[in-house]
């Protein structure tokens, strides 16, 4: 089970981070998360219904936080949730260069990754192979000229080929 929450520009914080969690587990619709449900009680910490629900999940579960802008107070719970499910995994996007210390995961026995962006971004050779799968003919030039203009950002390529195939025409303009 997947569940994505997405960045939150306007309420970034470690409580609008758990809350934004908690309604994108309710927002599902499914009995995936059974403890996410029900009202919550007045001054309840949003973090440990969070905790409830991945607990009562009897699925192994992916947790993608794809826009923590607080990392330094977020990650000590991420930590936390992860000790207290075991069947659960996380992914912390936080955008922009971090110096954030990593350091309590490997405190913890907590196996954690941390991927910078550039090693993320698509090389022009990749952009080439994404349109070609894709079914959609551009020249290497073509992608190589996308890729320079888009940052390699894998979601934008992506949304690029969705683009070309509704209005086939340039990928870049020459000015």
């Amino acid at each position: 089970t997947v569940v994505w929450v997405p960045p939150d520009h306007a309420n970034p914080g470690h409580h609008a981070t758990w809350t934004a969690v908690l309604e994108t587990l309710r927002a599902r619709g499914d009995d995936a998360f059974p403890h996410a449900a029900g009202p919550d009680e007045p001054g309840a910490d949003p973090f440990t219904r969070v905790v409830h629900a991945f607990r009562s999940c009897e699925s192994p579960a992916l947790l993608v936080l794809a826009g923590v802008f607080d990392p330094a107070t977020t990650l000590p719970c991420v930590y936390e949730l992860l000790n207290r499910c075991p069947s659960l995994d996380v992914i912390v996007c936080s955008p922009g260069t971090t110096d954030t210390d990593l350091s309590g995961a490997a405190e913890q026995g907590i196996d954690c990754t941390y991927i910078p962006t550039e090693q993320m971004a698509f090389t022009p050779a990749e952009t080439s192979t994404l349109f070609r799968t894709a079914g959609v003919a551009r020249t290497d030039a073509e992608c190589h000229a996308l890729n320079r203009a888009l940052g390699g950002v894998p979601a934008h390529l992506a949304a690029s080929v969705t683009l070309v195939r509704a209005a086939p025409g340039r990928l870049v303009d020459s000015h």
